[in-house]
């Protein structure tokens, strides 16, 4: 079973890889869509990435913007030491 600091943290990384920084914002369905399918081939729970995002924008870490067409978020730039932490949790140092 995944924990929901590996989902936070698999989160954290999409948007790192994507360069999601400050003003450069992702569509939060996007995100539900790509972690939720990744997270559907370990266990039955879509609801889990929702949450762990709402916690991440509780914390700070990420950034909601609301739109028209929904929410789009992104890293927040001065919290990077702490998302860059989050994220070595669970990926080598090469990846980042």
């Amino acid at each position: 079973m995944v924990d929901d600091i590996e989902v936070q943290a698999v989160i954290l990384h999409k948007l790192f890889r994507k360069r999601k920084v400050g003003a450069a914002h992702m569509p939060r369905d996007v995100i539900k869509r790509d972690i939720g399918a990744w997270l559907a081939k370990r266990e039955k729970d879509g609801k889990r990435v929702d949450e762990c995002i709402n916690i991440l924008i509780r914390e700070g870490i990420i950034l909601p913007k609301p739109t028209n067409y929904g929410l789009e978020i992104s890293l927040n730039p001065k919290r990077s030491e702490e998302i860059l932490e989050r994220v070595r949790r669970f990926y080598p140092e090469g990846v980042l």
